[in-house]
């Protein structure tokens, strides 16, 4: 089986190609802005750089949210392409589960909405959501007063004095190793939103 994963809901733009249980090919890289216009080579070099072609591809995972909107939705139009055009299925897997992935104990995943406040959502350790995503602020996680923290921001939450979970991983691989985890059973692949988006219109 060869699967492609992607993610763009984040500041990162990060890609993975499994074939198996086999990492094969990766690319991970901070992008402020421009991931629309390296997305599509990024994912030419990872076959170009293993040698295998993509009408090999059996499925692909994307990273469905929540983060920036127009994030999500960059990998999210790359995901659905592929899978119209091949044929194949698409599994999306959200970014507060790739947070918690692999965790040996219950966590809280905390990611910056970049608005002052943050995406949180609370797993066991086998993956089981329990504490419903939302939006909070710092004060309102502090009532919470979580055990572990898992986040993107991680020395905020050390500052103010939580256990945070290191982060030492590939979003792109987690979300990868989930959906192959779940197979039929990962989520749709549609964008994961909190909250909504911030629209401004001109009476001019």
């Amino acid at each position: 089986m060869l699967l492609l994963s992607l993610d763009t809901a984040s500041t990162t733009l990060s890609l993975s190609l499994f074939e198996g249980e086999d990492l094969i090919a990766s690319f991970d890289e901070v992008m402020l802005r421009g991931q629309a216009e390296r997305l599509i080579p990024e994912i030419q070099s990872l076959f170009e750089k293993t040698g295998k072609n993509m009408k090999e591809l059996s499925a692909v995972a994307v990273g469905v949210g929540p983060g920036s909107f127009t994030g999500v939705r960059i990998a999210l139009s790359a995901a659905r392409g592929l899978g119209l055009a091949l044929g194949i299925p698409v599994y999306g897997v959200s970014s507060l589960e790739a947070y918690a992935y692999e965790s040996q104990e219950d966590v809280l995943v905390t990611l910056d909405t970049k608005r002052g406040d943050f995406y949180v959502a609370g797993y066991n350790s086998s993956l089981e959501e329990v504490f419903e995503p939302r939006v909070m602020t710092m004060e309102e996680i502090k009532i919470l007063n979580p055990k572990l923290i898992a986040s993107d921001v991680p020395d905020i939450f050390k500052e103010a004095g939580f256990q945070v979970r290191e982060n030492s991983f590939s979003l792109s691989q987690q979300i990868a190793k989930i959906a192959k985890m779940r197979g039929g059973n990962n989520l749709p692949a549609e964008p994961l939103y909190l909250r909504e988006a911030d629209v401004t219109i001109s009476t001019k």
